[in-house]
C-alpha cells in the first residue's frame, strides 16, 4: 500500500515538472516571437509630413516643397536646371538634398536596416532613385551610392529593395572613386551618419535629369527584413486633414486679430472725432460771449451821451477848450488883484 502511494506521488511530481517545463518553453517561444515582431515593426522612417523641414543643402538644380496632393502630405521635387542632352559631359540635372537629423534622430543601423521602401509618384522618365550615404568606414561620394528602380510616369506606387544588393549591382559607377573594391558591399554597415537623396537619376555624370522633371515622395523607410518592408502600413506624423484644420484655425485666429485691430482703430478715430467736436463747440461758445452788440450812445441801454464837439469846417481849433482856458486865466488875474488891494490897505 505504501509503495502504491509513493508511486502515485512520484507520477504526480513528474507530471508537475513536465507541465512547468512546458509552460517555460512556451513562454520562451512567445518571448522570442514577440521580440522578433517588435524588431520588425521598428523601421526607420523619413516622413515628409513632419512639422519641420527635413531636407538640407538643396542642390541648385531643383526646387523642393512640402505639398498636399491626393490626400497625402509629401515632398515635391522639380528639376529647374536640366542636363544638356547634346553634351554627354554635362552633369547638370542632379536634384539632391541631404536628410537632416542624421544620426541623432534616426539612428539608422546599416547592419540591421538593409531593406528600403519608397512611396512615390514619378512624373518623369527617370528610371532610378539614387542614394548617397556616409558610414563609419567611408564618406559620402559616388562610391558610396546606390540606385533603386522606380517606375517612370507612374501613379502612386512603392518599391522595395535590398541595399547591399543594389550597391553591388551598380558598382562601380566611377571606378576612379572606389577606394576599397573588395569590401565595397560591406560599406553599408554601422551607424549611417548621413544620407543624401538624388530623387531622379538617368545616367552618369550627375544623373542628367531633364528640366521640368517632377517626382513626389511620401516617405522613405528602412527595415530589417523584406517581409517587414512589404507589409509596412504607413501612418504619417501629420495628416492632411489635421494640417488643413490647423491652417483653418490659424486663419480664424488671424481674422479675429484683424477684426480686433480694426475695432480698436475705429474706436480711436471716434474718440478723436469726439475731441474735435468738443473743441469746436468750446470755440463757438467763446466767440459768442465776446461778440455782444455795442449800443450807440442815446440808444436804449446805450448810456450817457458824449459831449458834443463842434468842429471847425475850416480846420480851426475847438471853441470849448479855449473858453475854459480863458476863464481860468481871468480868474487868476482877479485873485492877484484882490490880494494886492488888501496889502495896500494894510
Amino acid at each position: 500500500m505504501m509503495k502504491t502511494i509513493r508511486s502515485v506521488k512520484t507520477m504526480k511530481t513528474r507530471k508537475t515538472k513536465k507541465s512547468v517545463m512546458a509552460v517555460g518553453f512556451t513562454l520562451i517561444i512567445i518571448a522570442v516571437l514577440t521580440f522578433t515582431v517588435i524588431a520588425a515593426e521598428r523601421p526607420v522612417v523619413i516622413d515628409f509630413s513632419r512639422d519641420d523641414w527635413v531636407m538640407n543643402d538643396i542642390n541648385a538644380d531643383a526646387i523642393m516643397d512640402i505639398v498636399n496632393i491626393d490626400g497625402r502630405r509629401v515632398i515635391r521635387v522639380e528639376v529647374i536646371n536640366g542636363a544638356d542632352l547634346d553634351d554627354p559631359t554635362d552633369n547638370s540635372g542632379d536634384p539632391n538634398a541631404t536628410v537632416r537629423y542624421f544620426a541623432d534622430d534616426y539612428q539608422l543601423d546599416g547592419d540591421t536596416h538593409q531593406w528600403i521602401r519608397i512611396s512615390y509618384m514619378n512624373r518623369s522618365d527617370a528610371p532610378y532613385f539614387e542614394f548617397h550615404f556616409a558610414s563609419p568606414t567611408q564618406g559620402m561620394h559616388v562610391s558610396t551610392s546606390f540606385n533603386v528602380d522606380i517606375q517612370p510616369q507612374s501613379a502612386w506606387s512603392y518599391t522595395v529593395a535590398h541595399v547591399p544588393t543594389e550597391l553591388e549591382r551598380f558598382f562601380p559607377k566611377r571606378p576612379e572613386d572606389v577606394t576599397d573594391p573588395d569590401n565595397f558591399v560591406n560599406h553599408w554597415g554601422g551607424l549611417i551618419s548621413g544620407l543624401r537623396l538624388d530623387f531622379m537619376y538617368y545616367e552618369e555624370p550627375g544623373g542628367r535629369a531633364r528640366e521640368g522633371d517632377v517626382i513626389y515622395v511620401e516617405y522613405i523607410a528602412f527595415f530589417d527584413t523584406e517581409e517587414a518592408a512589404r507589409a509596412f502600413e504607413f501612418t504619417p506624423i501629420r495628416t492632411v486633414e489635421a494640417i488643413e484644420q490647423e491652417a483653418a484655425e490659424r486663419e480664424a485666429a488671424r481674422e479675429e486679430a484683424r477684426l480686433a485691430a480694426e475695432a480698436e482703430r475705429l474706436e480711436r478715430e471716434l474718440e478723436l472725432e469726439r475731441g474735435r467736436e468738443a473743441a469746436e463747440q468750446a470755440a463757438q461758445q467763446g466767440e459768442g460771449e465776446g461778440d455782444e452788440p455795442v449800443l450807440a450812445p442815446g440808444e436804449a441801454g446805450g448810456g450817457t451821451p458824449a459831449p458834443a464837439v463842434a468842429d471847425d469846417d475850416d480846420g480851426g481849433f475847438p471853441i470849448l477848450p479855449i473858453g475854459i482856458g480863458a476863464a481860468v486865466v481871468v480868474g487868476g488875474v482877479i485873485c492877484v488883484a484882490v490880494i494886492a488891494a488888501k496889502k495896500k490897505k494894510g
